[in-house]
C-alpha cells in the first residue's frame, strides 16, 4: 500500500502543461497514486483519466443547489445567501459538494493511505511537494482571504472524515456562532476546521504551486488576466500566488538554477516583479503630484471631466472627529463608490452593496433580520466602547431624514491615485449616508475630494 494519494476534486481545468508538474512534482516525488473527482461533463481523452487509479464521476447538476436540497434541510440555504458577492455562492457551493460527494461515497477509499492531499486540477506545481507530517494538515501559505487558503492541503487520512464535512457544517446550527462581516470560500473553510477542532493541526509551508487556466477555459468565479509568456495559451488565475511560489524557488535555489529549472516562469515571474515595483513608483509619485493645488485641479479637469469635476475656494466639514478641508468636488455614479471597512488586518476596501452599513439598512426594505445583525456583529467586534443601540436609532434617524431630501446629502472622499486612474471612490466620511442613498435608489452622489483632515 501506497502513503499518498492526490485527490482532484472539480472542473479539470489547467491544461496538460500544468498536469505534467504535477506528475513530476508531486505524483513521481511522493509515489503517490492519483483520484480524480468530476462530473459525467468533463468525461475526455486526457492524460488525467489514463493517469487516474481511482475515477469518482457523478452526474452533473444544472443547478448545484439541487444536491444540498437532495441532501440537507436545515440552514445550507441562509448561509449562502450571505456570501452572494464573494464567490461563496456560486465557486463555494460547487467545490462543497465535491468534498460531500467523497465523504458519502468514497471515505473508505481514502482511509487504505497514510496521507491525503486534497487539492484542484489547475494547481501547478513548480517545486516538488513536501512529504506528509503525522498529525498535521499542511497548507500553502497565503491566498487567505480573511480565513484560511482552501485551494490545496495534505492531511492524515484519519482525519478525512472531520475534514470533507463542510457541507454538514454549513446546514448545520454551529455556524451561527461565528461572526464575520466578509463570509467567503476562505472564512467558510477556517470556521469549518475551527469548528471540528482541526485548526490547530494547520501547519503552513512554503507555497509551491499557483492556479492556472487555459485561455478561454470557463471559470465560476475569476476571469484570468494575466497570460504567461512563451507558453501556449496558459494564464496565471492569481499573480500574487506565481510570484510567491517563485521567490521561494529562487530563495531555495537562487535565481540562476531557477533560471534552469523553470526558464520560462523564471522569465515572467521578473517581468511581473518588475511591471509591479513600476506601478508601485508611478502610484508614489501621482500622488506627490497630487499633494500640489494647481496640478490637482489640472489632473482633475483633465481625467475626472466625466465626473463633472469642479474646483472652488476651500471648504470646512465638521466630521465629529476632526476639520475636513475640501477644494474640488465630482458627481460620481454610486457603483462607483466603496467603503473603508475595519478587518482583523486593517482597512479593507470594500463595494458598497457588499458593506453591512448597506445590508443593514437595505434590509428594512426587504425584512431580513440576517442583514441586520451583520451590521450589529460588525459594531460589536470594531466599536465595543460605544453605545450600540444608541448607535442603531442614529441611524436610523439619519435614514428618514436623508429620505426627506436625499439631494441634500454628500459624502467626503479620498484624493488618490485610484481615484484619477480608475475612477475607483474611497469613502473617508459619510458612508451611512452614502448607504442609504443607494438603497432608495439613488444613481449618482457628490462627492467632496478631501485636502486635509485636522483631527480634534
Amino acid at each position: 500500500m501506497k502513503d499518498y494519494l492526490v485527490v482532484l476534486a472539480g472542473s479539470p481545468r489547467g491544461g496538460e502543461v500544468t498536469w505534467n508538474y504535477l506528475y513530476k512534482n508531486v505524483l513521481e516525488v511522493l509515489d503517490a497514486d492519483l483520484a480524480i473527482c468530476t462530473t459525467n461533463k468533463f468525461l475526455e481523452n486526457n492524460s488525467l483519466f489514463q493517469k487516474a487509479k481511482f475515477k469518482w464521476i457523478f452526474e452533473e447538476y444544472d443547478d448545484f443547489f439541487d444536491y444540498y436540497r437532495e441532501h440537507f434541510d436545515k440552514n445550507w440555504e441562509n448561509y449562502f445567501n450571505k456570501g452572494l458577492d464573494t464567490g461563496l455562492y456560486t465557486s463555494g457551493s460547487i467545490h462543497f459538494v465535491f468534498k460531500d460527494y467523497i465523504l458519502k461515497n468514497h471515505i473508505q477509499e481514502l482511509k487504505n493511505y497514510k496521507y491525503i492531499i486534497y487539492s484542484r486540477f489547475d494547481q501547478l506545481h513548480i517545486s516538488p511537494h513536501p512529504p506528509g507530517v503525522e498529525n498535521k494538515i499542511l497548507i500553502p501559505e497565503g491566498e487567505d482571504y480573511f480565513g484560511v487558503c482552501d485551494r490545496h492541503a495534505m492531511f492524515p487520512s484519519n482525519m478525512s472524515e472531520k475534514y470533507l464535512n463542510i457541507c454538514d457544517f454549513i446546514d448545520s446550527d454551529e455556524t451561527m456562532k461565528f461572526e464575520d462581516t466578509y463570509l467567503n470560500c476562505e472564512v467558510t473553510y477556517k470556521n469549518q476546521l475551527i469548528n471540528n477542532n482541526l485548526i490547530n493541526s494547520v501547519s503552513r509551508y512554503p507555497r509551491s504551486q499557483f492556479t492556472t487556466s487555459l485561455k478561454g477555459e470557463p471559470t465560476n468565479w475569476r476571469v484570468p488576466s494575466y497570460k504567461l509568456y512563451f507558453i501556449s495559451k496558459l494564464m496565471i488565475k492569481y499573480p500574487d500566488e506565481f510570484v510567491s511560489s517563485m521567490k521561494n524557488q529562487i530563495s531555495n535555489n537562487s535565481a540562476l538554477s531557477s533560471l534552469f529549472k523553470n526558464f520560462l516562469f523564471t522569465l515572467n515571474y521578473f517581468y511581473l516583479e518588475t511591471r509591479k515595483q513600476l506601478g508601485k513608483v508611478k502610484r508614489i509619485f501621482f500622488n506627490y503630484l497630487l499633494s500640489f493645488k494647481i496640478l490637482n485641479i489640472i489632473f482633475g479637469h483633465l481625467i475626472l471631466s466625466k465626473y463633472n469635476y469642479s474646483s472652488f475656494k476651500q471648504k470646512k466639514f465638521n466630521a465629529g472627529y476632526g476639520e475636513i478641508s475640501s477644494s474640488s468636488k465630482v458627481v460620481v455614479p454610486i457603483d462607483k463608490i466603496y467603503g473603508n471597512l475595519y478587518s482583523s488586518i486593517g482597512y479593507r476596501t470594500t463595494p458598497l452593496d457588499q458593506t453591512p452599513h448597506y445590508k443593514y439598512i437595505n434590509s428594512f426594505y426587504n425584512n431580513e433580520n440576517i442583514n441586520k445583525e451583520e451590521y450589529v456583529n460588525y459594531l460589536k467586534k470594531y466599536f465595543p466602547e460605544i453605545n450600540h443601540d444608541e448607535k442603531l436609532d442614529i441611524f436610523k434617524k439619519l435614514k428618514s431624514e436623508v429620505e426627506k431630501n436625499p439631494n441634500n446629502f454628500f459624502i467626503l472622499i479620498k484624493r488618490d491615485f485610484d481615484l484619477f486612474k480608475t475612477g475607483k471612490v474611497k469613502i473617508i466620511d459619510g458612508l451611512h449616508r452614502a448607504a442609504i442613498l443607494k438603497s432608495i435608489g439613488t444613481t449618482e452622489i457628490d462627492c467632496f475630494i478631501v485636502d486635509e483632515i485636522k483631527y480634534f
